[in-house]
């Protein structure tokens, strides 16, 4: 079975980073904004740029984008959902990785974004997350 889209590539927008002082259990949230681009020169590609914001052990304001093509597969009328799931599903373990790894350089305990239902996501776009000394526990 052949994919609706591929992955091209990805890239770091920006991000900005501030160490909460909290002490013991705290309650953060977690949000992701996309916003999907047609390219105007050619109808196949793709940019979907995601925010994700963090709150709670740290603010953590991440923009990446992923640049997609379309295999041509889907028919125009959903293509935009059928790109939001999948660039969601692609990324977000991107985002996990890069908040992980920025927020552990501090020599602070890191912020741990637990593994996320796309599904879910899309019917509610804020997470809460809470977390004690031990690993974080999304909120649902």
């Amino acid at each position: 079975m052949q994919a609706s889209f591929e992955l091209d590539r990805y890239e770091v927008i920006s991000c900005s980073y501030k160490r909460n002082q909290v002490e013991g259990e705290y309650q953060g949230s977690l949000r992701f904004d996309p916003l999907i681009q047609k390219s105007e020169e050619d109808s196949k590609k793709y940019r979907v740029e995601i925010k994700a914001t963090v709150s709670g052990l740290a603010d953590i304001e991440l923009v990446i984008a992923g640049y997609f093509t379309s295999t041509g597969l889907l028919d125009e009328a959903i293509i935009e959902e059928t790109l939001l799931f999948s660039s969601l599903h692609l990324l977000i373990p991107f985002i996990r990785s890069f908040i992980h790894t920025i927020s552990c350089q501090d020599g602070q305990p890191a912020v741990i974004i637990p593994v996320i239902n796309v599904a879910d996501l899309l019917t509610a776009p804020v997470l809460d997350l809470v977390d004690t000394d031990e690993d974080p526990v999304p909120m649902h």
